[in-house]
């Protein structure tokens, strides 16, 4: 049986309560009551009203260590202190439907003010994530500042732009998005595929020779008489390079088969002469072999003075390995003359030697007999 309790003489003042001669832990007014030792509840409380916590140092606290607290420094600040912070939508009931909760974390800073999440190891911000209201409303990720803006390395944009600032290295998974990829990196660019495969494709179908789309890829590329004098060489009947300039470098692709060309013109100064070009291994002309050695015209008027474009397919090579050939030439018997650059009007053409990347072998699409 409960027994009533009553105090005479409250006023605005907090007394302490006496029972029996025995000052109890609570003060009371008619303002207020208020408890000066822990207290422990058996039961449910509930408030009709504000809970009201204050002080840097009060707070809600919970098992398991869990603590919920005003921030010592930060006006405004709210700590929760615990190892993890989960949104249970699924099993909310507050309006007697829990088929379709959405767990929703707001962020709703002031009008023009960034909305941010910071990571940290200790005292020390790594990334803080969030929306720049400084910069168009940008979601940015920021590397080592709270400050979002103040060291972006990824940005995205309202109309799905991803602006990236370093490197970007995917292994294993593909890259795939609905509409079109632009890739603007503000510097290099570099594609490396560690087993040499460089595949172009519409829609899953490689419309390159397999594994080839750097096939076509200028490779070396060696041009004499854009801006130089007209230059000459008498043709003799042994091969010779003519010009130890008349040379291309070239790293070999992962086909190991390249296209050689040279351009030249040709003034024949007789009649009936065969003239040969070759590719050698050193400015000394040394030849790669017989078969690299064409005849590329035989005259038959000496009023046939030409271009001659010759081309080369040297397969074998080793990818990643560096090559250097030289240009050489001959004529069966005396005379010809090779003819290159000028800047005057009329004058011969240049001398171009280019090595092109050709694809790897495979039946019916790329083949080298």
């Amino acid at each position: 049986m409960s027994k009533e309790l009553t105090i005479s003489n409250l006023d605005q003042h907090l007394k302490p309560l006496q029972i029996d001669g025995v000052t109890t832990p609570i003060e009371l007014s008619t303002e207020a009551i208020r408890m000066n030792k822990e207290i422990s509840l058996q039961q449910d409380v509930t408030i009709e009203g504000d809970l009201n916590v204050v002080g840097t140092t009060s707070g809600l606290s919970l098992d398991h260590g869990i603590k919920i607290n005003p921030h010592a420094s930060i006006n405004g600040g709210l700590n929760i202190t615990a190892s993890q912070l989960a949104l249970f939508a699924n099993t909310w009931e507050g309006d007697g439907d829990t088929s379709d909760n959405n767990a929703i974390l707001a962020l709703i800073p002031s009008d023009g003010y960034d909305s941010s999440i910071s990571f940290m190891e200790g005292a020390s911000t790594r990334w803080a994530v969030g929306n720049d209201a400084d910069d168009s409303d940008k979601l940015k990720f920021d590397a080592g500042t709270p400050v979002i803006g103040g060291a972006t390395k990824l940005t995205l944009d309202s109309s799905g732009n991803l602006t990236l600032v370093g490197d970007l290295a995917v292994n294993g998974d593909d890259i795939t998005t609905d509409g079109n990829m632009n890739l603007d990196s503000g510097g290099s660019l570099t594609l490396d595929a560690h087993d040499g495969n460089f595949i172009a494709s519409k829609a899953g179908t490689e419309f390159s020779a397999a594994n080839s789309a750097y096939a076509g890829m200028i490779l070396g590329y060696r041009m004499i008489g854009e801006d130089a004098a007209e230059d000459t060489y008498t043709l003799t009947t042994s091969m010779v390079v003519p010009d130890s300039a008349m040379t291309v470098r070239f790293i070999a692709p992962p086909s190991g088969a390249v296209e050689v060309m040279v351009q030249v013109y040709i003034d024949q100064i007789t009649t009936r002469r065969n003239i040969i070009f070759g590719l050698s291994d050193n400015a000394t002309y040394n030849s790669l072999g017989n078969s690299y050695e064409h005849k590329v015209i035989s005259t038959d008027d000496r009023e046939n003075d030409t271009v001659v474009q010759n081309n080369w397919t040297i397969t074998g090579l080793t990818a990643g390995d560096t090559y250097n050939y030289w240009f050489g030439a001959k004529i069966s018997a005396v005379a010809g003359t090779l003819i290159w650059g000028g800047t005057s009007s009329g004058e011969s053409t240049d001398f171009i030697m280019k090595v092109t990347a050709l694809p790897t072998a495979v039946s019916d699409f790329a083949e080298y007999d």
